[in-house]
């Protein structure tokens, strides 16, 4: 990810990861004051807009649908979102996987470092799987930091087998991504709807949600009107698999 897309992320948007909850220890004070008063002085100025992304439809989404009771959770991407903390303090035993380093501790929260489709997961282990605008970047540039060998090495599809195996029976997998037009772009893919039916085909989806952002406001969307992109909030249960005896 070029300075220029890191900038924009981490100060258009308010809301985006942790950026807006802490700077650098390595920084000095004078230069983190001048960081947040600068910030300030762009904003007012209208020299910069302000915004909110995605995750304040899909943070609250995720969280509406964790079972009622302490669950074991595997929060996968969790580096840059406070959605793991969240989910801790509600009681629930939190997992979170990245390759990035996480900078909150919680008793709940225990962080796993590596690549998903590299290191060891244990099966049929967690009740829900939380994957929050992760998929779609899942080996790709913008997040390993560097170019890999194929344009799309399709490690997505790797990913939600693995987490397939990892839940329970019955286990709950709650995943956003956008959605629209099927295409591959340097920060990540974005999902049609033959595309998402063909990742969950071993999965039964309870519930898709779709939204659009329009001027500064996120608009829940019939799949239909998702004219160019938008972002999709998926629900999907892992059912056992049910073996017929043979007649022979």
């Amino acid at each position: 990810m070029g300075f220029k897309s890191w900038f924009y992320n981490n100060y258009k948007y308010l809301n985006y990861p942790l950026s807006f909850y802490f700077i650098s220890k390595r920084l000095t004070r004078p230069i983190k004051g001048f960081i947040e008063l600068s910030k300030i002085f762009l904003f007012k100025s209208n020299l910069m807009k302000y915004d909110m992304n995605e995750r304040i439809i899909e943070r609250p989404f995720a969280i509406n649908h964790l079972p009622n009771v302490k669950s074991r959770v595997l929060e996968i991407g969790c580096a840059d979102s406070i959605l793991p903390l969240e989910m801790a303090s509600l009681g629930h035993s939190v997992t979170g996987l990245d390759i990035k380093k996480y900078p909150f501790t919680h008793p709940n929260f225990t962080l796993q470092r590596g690549d998903i489709t590299k290191i060891p997961i244990p099966k049929n282990y967690y009740d829900v799987v939380t994957c929050i605008s992760t998929l779609e970047h899942i080996g790709l540039e913008y997040a390993l930091d560097e170019k890999p060998k194929e344009k799309d090495n399709r490690k997505d599809k790797e990913c939600i087998k693995i987490i397939f195996d990892c839940l329970k029976d019955d286990g709950k997998l709650i995943l956003t991504t956008p959605f629209g037009k099927s295409q591959v772009k340097p920060e990540g893919r974005v999902y049609s709807q033959e595309d998402v039916e063909d990742l969950f085909k071993n999965f039964v989806i309870e519930e898709q949600k779709y939204y659009v952002k329009e001027g500064k406001n996120w608009i829940k969307k019939e799949k239909h009107e998702v004219i160019k992109e938008g972002v999709t909030l998926i629900v999907a249960t892992k059912r056992p698999r049910i073996i017929v005896p043979s007649l022979d």
